[in-house]
């Protein structure tokens, strides 16, 4: 298994790993240490007591020899016996030819210390003044050591005859050595062992092996009746035990001590084998543990590396990333888990995201019109719903209501269309709080037969209110049973609720909107109202004007400008005396110099409101001529702002065509070929041709919208030839 360095540089890993350590390494540490110990002092212990017993059984086994041959010496003697009696009786033939291998010297010992050979021969050391008087008294067998000229001492044993005819003699054997330590021969002492017999005076009768052994033995085994001790030779460590043999019992001898030892290799070998086994063993289940731990470790990481992955790329808004785990375990649970936790998240910001994006849309405009397309666009697939309709009724009838539904984005079908509910309808809907599903085999309410026709099979309805009252509906249509949670219908219910401040502000909007405009009617025809000539002239030339700018492409915004500046173009004409303005025949110079004010006093009347600054303009520069020679002034060209510039074209043409007290209203198409001749001078060229445009539609009749209920149409305007004031000086 490859070992991938990566993992090591989590802190998870690492605490993970070091735990396994804790946990395994260091506890086989710990036990294989006091396994070692305590296997190394059982064995130590079983060593021992395995010498224990062999030093035992070394000397039985002396002392059943001792026995045996006290035995054999006592048939000895019956047989000296039985010689004394018989006629012609041999000591010689007494004595067994076999024995001759057990006791060396054979001989006859009286109490006067006189000596009759039997077998072999006594060296001087071994005759019967040397025996301890003691021991010689005594009824027991003898068994004494007299040193002699080997390296060991010679063993003495003898037995008292019972025969009345040896009177106080006893049979004196030495033992042979070689069949008494034959027990202590290389081939029956343990192996690896050596071997020695002290007395209890520290005399060496036998060893196997001579210094150390017999000098740590003396020095060792003189002072308790068992005991151990080691000892070294030749670079060898031994153990030693040694077991004192009491003789005292059987034999008038002191004890003797059997010291046996064994070389340590003989019992370090089956430790250092256990050692090597059992460190082999526990380091091969260290790497078992190692690579377990590795192998889990990695196991473990891998999913949390995935999820940690996952997590950061959701972090960064990736809600479709999704994690892949087959551990077959809790963390696969745990991905299953996540994975839908992501689904959900996506899928509530997603939501979250259309819903705000829609309450940007709908209170962004302040048109119910606007509102509503944007709902039926966005609200289909932020709920995915197959349909979607809205229900939008009629503030100044409740019971009649318009719908428009969208369904299908590959055709965008559509359908716009006028319902009506019923009492009962309506009293159901004032009932229904926040949604309301539906089933379409079940039947619906008439109101909401026309979504059965997009093929839909259930519904939800959420009702819009305003201030309490019922606004409009929101119905969303499902081919399929719809699997929406509590939070998105929680949602919906919000948006919906949204929806209805939307339509609560558009629709005050719409009203503020109907007054300014009425407003400024009011106002156009209180000036034009100074005058019976002049009734209707505003109202006039802003159609004309809007029908102009709109030929030359102005913006909305330029248009509400312009309309606004028609409608209160004159309102400084309420400065001048309705007697200059009446007057039926040619204006004195001063007349006509109070007329020309009425520009200015009309800008001054419009600044204080600052919705107007950009009405004041056109309002001020309407009668400036295009070359210059105009008034108040004298602005040309460019400098005179399009407003302005069309103003000036539909005030000339609507003065030219209504009568004045002067004058009767001049022909149509000779106030349009006046307007083509002053194209350059008094007015814009490219007004006039766009005034020209107008006029050619105007002869079929083709009716321009205009805001605030006006439409222009080119035969409103009075068919009496007129001029306009500045008709009065040369053009």
């Amino acid at each position: 298994m490859r070992i991938d360095r990566r993992f090591f540089k989590s802190k998870v890993s690492r605490r993970v790993f070091f735990q396994f350590i804790l946990c395994a390494v260091i506890p086989i540490s710990v036990l294989s240490v006091l396994v070692l110990t305590h296997v190394n002092r059982y064995l130590h212990q079983q060593n021992l007591e395995r010498l224990q017993y062999s030093t035992k059984n070394l000397g039985m086994s002396l002392y059943e020899r001792l026995m045996m041959l006290e035995d054999e010496l006592e048939i000895v003697g019956e047989r000296l016996s039985g010689a004394l009696h018989a006629a012609g009786g041999s000591w010689e033939s007494s004595w067994s030819r076999p024995l001759s291998r057990r006791f060396r010297a054979l001989a006859l010992v009286d109490g006067e210390g006189s000596v009759r050979p039997i077998h072999g021969e006594f060296s001087d050391a071994l005759g019967p003044d040397d025996a301890p008087s003691a021991t010689i008294a005594s009824e027991r067998t003898l068994l004494y050591v007299r040193r002699g000229d080997g390296l060991f001492p010679r063993i003495v044993m003898g037995v008292k005859l019972e025969n009345e005819a040896f009177g106080d003699k006893y049979l004196l054997a030495e033992i042979d050595g070689s069949y008494l330590w034959e027990i202590m021969s290389v081939d029956k002492l343990p192996h690896m062992t050596e071997a020695c017999v002290l007395t209890e005076n520290d005399t060496v009768l036998f060893s196997t092996v001579l210094s150390p052994l017999t000098e740590c033995a003396l020095k060792h085994a003189g002072v308790d009746a068992v005991g151990t001790f080691g000892w070294e030779h030749d670079g060898s460590e031994y153990q030693a035990y040694y077991w004192s043999l009491f003789l005292k019992g059987q034999f008038a001898s002191p004890m003797w001590k059997v010291v046996l030892s064994e070389d340590r290799k003989h019992w370090t070998v089956p430790m250092d084998d256990f050692k090597f086994i059992f460190s082999m063993v526990t380091f091969l289940v260290i790497c078992v543990v190692l690579l377990l731990s590795i192998y889990q470790i990695r196991r473990s990481l891998v999913p949390l590396e995935k999820l940690q992955a996952v997590t950061r790329r959701i972090a960064d808004r990736e809600y479709d990333s999704r994690v892949t785990i087959a551990s077959g375990d809790e963390f696969e649970s745990l991905g299953e888990a996540f994975n839908q936790m992501a689904g959900q998240i996506g899928r509530q910001f997603a939501t979250l995201k259309a819903l705000a994006e829609i309450d940007r849309a709908i209170l962004s405009t302040m048109e119910t019109g606007g509102i509503v397309e944007t709902i039926l666009g966005r609200v289909r697939s932020t709920f995915s719903a197959d349909a979607a309709g809205v229900w939008l009724v009629d503030s100044n009838d409740p019971g009649r209501a318009t719908v428009r539904m969208k369904w299908s984005d590959s055709c965008d079908c559509r359908v716009e269309n006028t319902i009506r509910f019923s009492p009962e309808d309506l009293a159901d809907l004032r009932t229904l709080t926040s949604h309301a599903f539906l089933d379409v085999a079940s039947g619906l309410p008439k109101y909401l037969e026309i979504m059965a026709g997009c093929g839909v099979r259930w519904l939800l309805v959420f009702p819009v209110y305003v201030q309490q009252d019922l606004s409009g509906m929101i119905c969303l249509g499902f081919v399929h049973h719809p699997d929406s949670s509590p939070e998105d219908l929680h949602q919906m219910r919000q948006l919906s609720d949204q929806v209805g401040i939307a339509w609560s502000n558009a629709r005050l909007v719409e009203a503020l909107e109907n007054l300014n405009w009425g407003t400024l009617t009011a106002l156009a025809r209180t000036v034009d109202a100074k005058s019976p000539w002049t009734a209707g002239h505003s109202e006039r030339v802003t159609r004309l004007s809007l029908a102009i700018g709109g030929s030359l492409g102005m913006k909305e915004e330029e248009l509400d400008i312009l309309q606004q500046a028609g409608l209160l173009h004159d309102i400084g004409k309420i400065g001048v005396p309705a007697a200059i303005l009446d007057k039926p025949g040619p204006l004195t110079n001063e007349e006509f110099a109070r007329i020309k004010e009425h520009p200015s006093k009309g800008g001054r009347i419009l600044e204080p409101v600052a919705a107007y600054a950009e009405v004041i303009p056109a309002v001020l520069q309407h009668h400036e001529r295009f070359d210059g020679h105009g008034y108040p002034a004298g602005l040309a060209g460019g400098d005179i702002v399009p407003a302005a510039r069309v103003l000036a074209v539909a005030d000339a043409f609507d003065a030219m065509t209504s009568d004045r007290p002067y004058r009767p209203g001049m022909d149509k198409s000779a106030a349009v070929r006046i307007i083509e001749e002053e194209a350059g001078k008094q007015f814009d060229p490219e007004v006039v041709g766009a005034f020209c445009a107008v006029m050619k539609e105007d002869d079929g009749e083709k009716e321009t919208p205009l805001k605030a209920g006006y439409s222009y149409r080119a035969d409103r305007p009075a068919q009496h030839a007129v001029e306009t004031e500045a008709a009065r000086i040369p053009l």
